[in-house]
């Protein structure tokens, strides 16, 4: 998938447990085989989305900031302007991810399936949760949890849900279906 940065598998066509093929590197897809069976050709996917920060005075320049050569993506302060909150397939899936508002000192929060895609953290209004959205159960729900980290809890079923936030109350959390 485009958001993780897998390896290649293989597996006996006549079936059995799948083999990772961890020197193909991460973002490898789409093999192929030579037709005299020595060679393998195949595709690294590098996707390497960064966060930005820009002083909004305008006295000074746009400033990477989380750095990492990974797809770190839809970033929010807290509300005290000290966390950043992202998500990011930095560790190899995409997962939620808090920082310092600096970028620096990265926390992974969730641990959501290898093979799904959480993200679009938000805080809530007293900086204590965080909303995102995952599709580890095969469609997309919204999540809450705690910013320190800790076990997720799914708030929606049913059809796709996705793309939330809280109320400014923190009394309702509102979402894409």
């Amino acid at each position: 998938a485009a958001n993780n940065p897998e390896s290649l598998y293989r597996v006996a066509v006549a079936g059995g447990p799948p083999v990772l093929m961890p020197w193909s590197g991460a973002g490898a897809a789409d093999p192929v085989i030579s037709r005299d069976g020595s060679r393998l050709v195949f595709t690294r996917v590098a996707r390497d989305a960064n966060l930005w920060r820009m002083p909004l005075d305008h006295k000074g320049a746009p400033q990477q900031i989380a750095a990492s050569s990974f797809r770190d993506v839809a970033p929010q302060y807290s509300p005290d302007g000290k966390l950043l909150a992202f998500f990011s397939n930095r560790s190899g899936s995409v997962q939620v991810w808090r920082s310092d508002a600096e970028g620096e000192h990265p926390v992974q929060l969730t641990s959501m399936p290898p093979h799904a895609t959480t993200g679009t953290p938000r805080w809530s209004p007293d900086g204590r949760q965080l909303v995102f959205d995952s599709n580890s159960g095969g469609q997309f729900q919204v999540y809450v949890m705690n910013a320190e980290g800790g076990q997720p809890r799914a708030v929606t079923s049913g059809s796709a849900n996705f793309v939330a936030c809280f109320s400014p109350h923190g009394r309702w959390i509102y979402f894409t279906s």
